[in-house]
């Protein structure tokens, strides 16, 4: 999930739009938070700082089974679905 979301915040456009969404979703305003905070953590020259985003899990609705691996692309999939 960590690499999904790094590659998300990257996509500039992807980015600035979800840094700028005004609405009720709950999975999208978490997101938003998780991409100004690592706005925030990527302009401190020591980058020591990490982001928090225990929150997103259950924004997201459905929580991965510890007993099975999930593709990368099965999460993606579903997290696009979600927004």
């Amino acid at each position: 999930m960590n690499s999904t979301l790094q590659i998300l915040y990257f996509l500039r456009p992807l980015r600035k739009t979800v840094i700028e969404f005004e609405g009720k979703s709950q999975l999208m305003n978490t997101i938003k938070r998780i991409f100004i905070d690592l706005l925030d953590t990527s302009s401190d020259a020591s980058f020591s700082r990490s982001v928090n985003a225990s929150d997103l899990l259950s924004a997201y609705g459905r929580f991965p089974d510890p007993r099975k691996q999930q593709d990368i692309h099965e999460f993606l999939l579903g997290f696009l679905d979600e927004l």
